[in-house]
């Protein structure tokens, strides 16, 4: 029996369309890495501040939230691989003319196109990994492309971390904000070029007929608990980077330093648990085991010791990125193809209002109150989200919805 379940993984890894789909992961990841780990810094270097950038932050993942069942329909009708390449193709062209000078207006506005495309990325990636996969296989399948994402994530803080300091050598007369520009062109030019990569099989063929979806009792809660989650997580994610430069006077080539640390460590440690027994535990106890670590690591963040807050924002990449696939499989377990689009794009608008008002709050709050004032705050947020999932989704023996 085990031996049987060990053949999953290197069958799954011989799956041309998922061998497609992975390396399509890589260089979209990579490219959006880059793009979100200079920005805020690039803003930062033009004068503006953690209000601003959380207005922006706010805007794009309100574009998220217009762009998302949009996104979903466009799916069921041409295609999840069409549809998404379309979408991102646009978004990297977005990317690359929010670096153009304009008026604060024409910035939010932009921003907020460029969330609306995003939308088919965050939409569709998980029904398009559902499709390439056996039922079986899904959870694994999950928890390694997340793992490979999350590792992609390593060449974004190293590229961010380093480019810029590299352009300002091949350049000296190039100020800070030209050779941040120049790493977040490459960014917005690698989120274009993943599209090359996008299975090419059924996946593009059209569903003439979309039945309408009935939203299961069990799938309402799953997608409350899904916003929730997003809310708390949206409150730190858009300003980790400036975290650890306000309160820790890091220089950019650490911060980028040591996130590829985390990057790597978070993506080898989600692969490992995809390829062992663990991705096969109750999809509740591994989201609510996450969602306690998270709470732990908020509290160690808001020390004032560099070791002790590294270690506990470390913690909080992995709980949070083991938590996705865990969500995941409850939302799209047992759903069939046209309905996996429109959950997850139901599920994408729910976590980007949340995203957008934690973006635009706490943004306000960070720059007001400081990290160390309302990081306890998000502590006792996530223990509470912890809470309400166990309750509402341990009733489940399968922990999957139907649809």
């Amino acid at each position: 029996m085990n031996e049987a379940k060990n053949k999953k993984i290197p069958a799954l890894l011989r799956d041309r369309g998922f061998l497609r789909l992975g390396l399509a992961v890589l260089v979209f990841n990579a490219g959006y890495s880059i793009y979100l780990f200079l920005f805020n810094f690039y803003l930062a270097s033009q004068g503006q501040h953690e209000a601003r950038m959380g207005g922006l932050a706010g805007a794009m993942v309100l574009g998220g939230v217009l762009g998302a069942l949009p996104a979903a329909r466009a799916a069921n009708r041409w295609g999840s691989a069409r549809t998404m390449a379309a979408f991102l193709l646009l978004c990297g062209l977005l990317l690359g003319l929010r670096l153009l000078p304009g008026p604060l207006g024409l910035e939010w506005f932009l921003a907020l196109l460029s969330g609306v495309f995003l939308s088919g990325w965050t939409v569709l990636i998980f029904p398009l990994i559902a499709a390439v996969t056996a039922e079986e296989q899904r959870a694994s399948a999950f928890q390694i492309l997340y793992g490979l994402a999350t590792g992609a994530g390593c060449v974004g803080a190293v590229v961010g971390g380093n480019f810029p300091a590299l352009c300002a050598r091949l350049a000296p007369g190039l100020s800070v904000a030209d050779t941040q520009r120049m790493g977040l062109l490459l960014g917005a030019g690698l989120v274009c070029l993943s599209t090359l990569w996008l299975p090419r099989t059924s996946l593009t063929a059209r569903v003439e007929t979309v039945a309408r979806m009935r939203m299961s009792k069990r799938l309402l809660i799953l997608l409350g608990v899904s916003a929730l989650w997003a809310l708390l997580l949206g409150a730190m994610n858009p300003f980790s980077g400036i975290f650890f430069q306000s309160q820790f006077r890091m220089e950019l080539p650490d911060i980028g330093g040591f996130f590829f640390v985390v990057q790597a460590v978070v993506a080898v440690g989600l692969m490992l648990t995809g390829a062992s027994g663990m991705a096969r535990l109750p999809a509740w106890v591994l989201l609510v085991g996450a969602q306690l670590v998270v709470a732990t690591s908020f509290v160690g963040m808001a020390t004032r010791t560099l070791l002790l807050a590294e270690a506990a924002y470390l913690t909080f990449m992995l709980a949070q990125q083991l938590s996705q696939p865990a969500l995941q499989s409850l939302l799209l377990g047992q759903a069939s193809a046209t309905e996996r689009n429109q959950i997850a794009g139901w599920n994408a608008m729910l976590a980007a209002v949340a995203q957008a008002l934690a973006a635009q709050g706490f943004g306000l709050l960070w720059g007001r109150w400081g990290y160390t004032a309302v990081l306890p705050f998000l502590a006792a947020g996530a223990c509470a989200a912890a809470v309400v999932s166990a309750v509402v989704l341990r009733a489940s023996e399968n922990g999957t919805p139907t649809a």
